[in-house]
This record gives C-alpha cells, sequence and structure tokens, in this order.
C-alpha cells in the first residue's frame, strides 16, 4: 500500500493543476518563443503554408501538440474571412423528420471541413427571425432554413443572401433570390387520394395540425380535381406544441369526427405521428382498421413501419432533400456556382402502401 503524506499530496496537486492551466493557456506568442521563430511564421506553419521550412514546420507542430494547443476559432474566423460554421433553423429540433435532413446535410458537410450551430423557430416567426439574426451576427458561413413561417422571413433573408449562401427548404413559400429544395406536396397526396378513388372510396376525411395546415388545403383541392366531394365534418385540425403531440392529435381528431355523427371510411393524416393517435382511437371506438377505416399517412417516418398495422403512407425523399441542400452550398461556398443561376429543386413524394389501406 502507498500512503502519501498530505503535504506531499496538496504540493504535487497544485504543481499538476498549475502546468495544466499553463499548457491549456498556450498562444502562438507562446510557440514562437518556444520554437525562437516569429509569431506569423508560427500562424503560417498552423495554417499549411509552404513558405515554412518542413524543418521549421515539423518544430512547431510538435511544441503545438506537446502543449495542447487549441486555435482561437474567432481569432481564425477574422484572418481568414470565414469560420466554416454552417447555421441551421427548423421549427422543431426534436422532430425525426427534420433531424433526418439534417442529419443528411452534415454527413456530406463534415468531410469538408463543416461545422453546425442549430436553433429552432418552434413555428413562431419572431422565433425565427431572432433566431437567424443570432447566426447571422455568430458569422455562419451559410445559412438554411427549413420551413421558413412568414413572409417577413423570406424578405429579411433576401437582403442578406449577398452577405452569405441562404437555401430554404421543405417550405411552400418560394423567393427569385434564395435557392430552394422541396417537395411537392400535391403530387403525392394525389397518388393517395386517386388510390383510395380507384378502390371505391369517395368519401375521405383528414385529420391535420395547425403547423401542416397546407397539406390539407392540398388535400382538399386535391379531392375537387378527382371530383370528389369536400365534406367539411370529415375535417378536423388540432394544436402543434411537439412531434409527440401529433399522437393526441389523431386521438382527439378521430373522436371529435366520431361525435359529429357518421366518420368517413378513409382518412388522410397530414403526418405519420397523427396516424399513432387516430389507430389508437379506433381501437377503442372499436373501428377495424382497414376493413372499416382506411388510413393514410404523410412521412414515412420510421415509426411508420412499426405501428400494430404498418401504416401506408406518403414518402418524402428525406436523404435526397438533405443532398441537394449540400451540394448547393458547396457550390456557393467554394465558388464554383457563384455566379449561377438560383436553385428550385422540387422532388417528388410517392405513396408508400402497407396494412392500413
Amino acid at each position: 500500500m502507498l500512503v502519501l503524506s498530505l503535504p506531499w499530496f496538496y504540493e504535487y496537486n497544485y504543481k499538476v493543476r498549475k502546468d495544466f492551466m499553463k499548457n491549456s493557456s498556450i498562444n502562438i506568442i507562446e510557440i514562437a518563443r518556444l520554437a525562437n521563430v516569429h509569431p506569423s511564421t508560427v500562424s503560417r506553419a498552423l495554417n499549411g503554408s509552404t513558405l515554412v521550412k518542413e524543418e521549421t514546420r515539423l518544430k512547431i507542430q510538435k511544441i503545438a501538440q506537446q502543449y495542447d494547443y487549441i486555435p482561437d476559432a474567432v481569432a481564425q474566423s477574422l484572418n481568414q474571412g470565414k469560420t466554416s460554421v454552417i447555421g441551421i433553423v427548423v421549427p422543431d429540433i426534436s422532430s425525426s423528420f427534420y433531424s433526418r435532413i439534417t442529419d443528411s446535410i452534415e454527413q456530406i458537410m463534415v468531410h469538408h471541413g463543416y461545422n453546425f450551430i442549430m436553433g429552432a423557430s418552434r413555428f413562431d416567426a419572431e422565433t425565427e427571425l431572432r433566431t437567424i439574426r443570432t447566426m447571422i451576427s455568430r458569422r455562419v458561413d451559410a445559412l438554411i432554413v427549413c420551413a421558413p413561417t412568414s413572409s417577413e422571413t423570406i424578405c429579411y433573408l433576401e437582403n442578406i443572401v449577398k452577405r452569405i449562401p441562404i437555401i430554404i427548404c421543405d417550405t411552400i413559400r418560394s423567393s427569385p433570390l434564395l435557392d430552394c429544395v422541396y417537395v411537392d406536396n400535391h403530387q403525392g397526396i394525389q397518388s393517395a387520394v386517386q388510390y383510395l378513388k380507384d378502390k371505391g372510396i369517395h368519401e375521405i376525411g383528414c385529420i391535420a395540425d395547425n403547423t401542416s395546415m397546407r397539406r390539407m388545403e392540398v388535400f382538399t383541392d386535391v379531392l375537387r380535381e378527382c371530383g370528389l366531394p369536400v365534406i367539411e365534418e370529415y375535417l378536423y385540425s388540432g394544436e402543434y406544441s411537439g412531434e409527440d403531440t401529433g399522437v393526441p392529435c389523431g386521438y382527439n381528431g378521430l373522436y371529435a369526427l366520431s361525435q359529429r355523427g357518421s366518420l368517413p371510411p378513409a382518412l388522410f393524416v397530414s403526418r405519420d405521428y397523427i396516424a399513432v393517435g387516430v389507430m389508437r382511437a379506433a381501437i377503442e371506438l372499436g373501428l377495424e382498421i382497414p376493413s372499416q377505416l382506411s388510413l393514410i399517412g404523410y412521412d414515412d417516418l420510421t415509426i411508420s413501419r412499426y405501428m400494430y398495422k404498418k401504416l401506408t403512407t406518403i414518402h418524402q425523399p428525406v436523404e435526397s432533400i438533405g443532398k441537394h441542400v449540400a451540394e448547393i452550398l458547396l457550390g456557393r461556398l467554394n465558388g464554383s456556382a457563384k455566379n449561377q443561376a438560383i436553385a428550385n429543386i422540387r422532388l417528388d413524394s410517392k405513396l408508400i402502401v402497407r396494412e392500413t389501406t
């Protein structure tokens, strides 16, 4: 057994902490002193300049590694005119849909040396603008805004797009000045309605939350295009305060529709999580899916394949959204697409038929 006297231990602990603080705060000037070179030589060596002799570069790198030198990101950004940081604004950070988009973008961009900061708009225009302004003040190199909530946001982005590349995605709002990647809601919803019509179902209801009302609007337009009636008693909208709240929205929605009289033989719901609540309520109401109630969701989230009956849903090409956003960004950032026309990329959604129809 090793026994240490307390005075010796405190003296040793003090020395370790002192050395750690010394090492952790080392800067370019101190590295230059240890290497017996000018600070500018250290800066060039650490930034990979070919103007520094190989022997000197290796010496400087060894000292920097020995003292665990961490570059000052702010100083580097001021010196180089960039931060290698990209800002992403999404409506809801907890949303698996937006996290999948972000992940697909990040998988590509990190290989090119970029990092990310993320903020949530919470579907609120004021919060969205404040988040965007904060990211601009932090000198992000580019900005991605998913599902911008208002025309004011679009106008603000148009005013600053000359300063940094900006891309909007998953949006119904367009701009002649902003690169955009979006999915055609109409195409997917039309295929869903036509599928039900071909099965002999002519009365179709809809449940949506207040953040996806645009999909309900497209749904009612498609009904008219297909010669089917728009029955107000079969339409229900609920509140949104997070992804999981889609479950009670669907649950409450089906109960609300049941209290209005007869239920429609089929329902389109604007998000897959809403379908979870609908299926729970259907069990309690004694409704058999799909023989008494056909059900179609939207997004094709992972959960749609693991419900007690696999959900028929409209697939959004999330990975393709991220890939196109990343490709556009890289082109704008490296200058290869600097003077190219504004990108407006429309991606198709498609119906995935499973067990609920």
